[in-house]
């Protein structure tokens, strides 16, 4: 940020070059405009195209059309006219969804979204690196997003008891639900996503929506959904030319309590 009353041009750009001069190995950022994006070009920055993007996840489609309406002062009379209508298709659609999934669904503390860490490892993840105190500072930052409503730390069980997945999630009521984290152990994330989908969808959730992941392409491409790009793209620079490589091929993922998604100094809808 630079002050309003300072007028040369060049002060963000000797800004920006004083922070990529820093010792860390990695600089991003997930909210970036079309101005900060050719600030950060001009100093061997790039934007990362894969994570750039969000999946995107009907789960009630009567539902998702009324909130379309909603949205507009138009359609507010028709979204009333069209609930009978919705739902029946509602129901139709809660039937087919997550039936491959047996799991089940435990809400859970932070520690235990914590511990869950250490079992995917770092195996294409990239994780905040933190106490539990820290972790629970950043939860707690999460809770005050109340634009989406409550947060909901749930862990996927199997039947010999064992979690195979986490995830913090808004369940946005009649709106768009919101994934802030999902992990999952090696060939159970279209399980874990499954019961994701019917957790957030009972909770009245129209649609799930969540940072493109590449251990979830699969998962998210064979269901019926798709991928979109809001709020500006994620910028990246690295002074290591390994962790460039991984990130620019979509080897890495980057959830969103690393990015910016977290925070509430750009007020809630963003």
């Amino acid at each position: 940020m630079v002050d309003p009353d300072e007028r040369d041009p060049m002060v963000a750009m000797r800004v920006l070059r004083r922070y990529f001069a820093g010792a860390q190995d990695v600089s991003f950022t997930d909210t970036a405009s079309p101005q900060a994006m050719r600030l950060w070009a001009a100093q061997g920055g790039a934007v990362a195209r894969f994570h750039s993007m969000r999946w995107f996840i009907p789960l009630r489609p009567g539902s998702l059309g009324l909130a379309a309406m909603r949205r507009s002062s138009s359609g507010s009379r028709l979204a009333w006219l069209g609930h009978p209508l919705a739902v029946p298709l509602d129901w139709f659609a809660r039937r087919r969804l997550g039936k491959g999934s047996d799991l089940s669904v435990v809400h859970v503390d932070v520690e235990r979204v914590r511990s869950f860490v250490a079992v995917v490892g770092d195996r294409g993840y990239a994780h905040v690196d933190a106490d539990l105190a820290g972790w629970t500072w950043l939860v707690d930052m999460c809770r005050a997003k109340t634009q989406f409503g409550p947060l909901h730390l749930l862990a996927f069980v199997d039947r010999s008891g064992q979690d195979v997945g986490v995830v913090m999630y808004y369940p946005n009521q009649r709106g768009l639900g919101q994934a802030v984290l999902v992990l999952a152990r090696e060939n159970a994330h279209g399980d874990v996503f499954d019961a994701l989908c019917r957790e957030a969808a009972d909770q009245g959730s129209a649609a799930l929506v969540g940072q493109a992941d590449p251990r979830l392409m699969e998962v998210v491409g064979d269901r019926a959904s798709c991928y979109i790009q809001r709020h500006g793209g994620v910028t990246v620079r690295c002074t290591d030319d390994v962790i460039r490589a991984k990130i620019a091929s979509g080897d890495v993922a980057l959830n969103r309590l690393i990015g910016e998604f977290w925070t509430r100094m750009q007020g809630d809808d963003f």
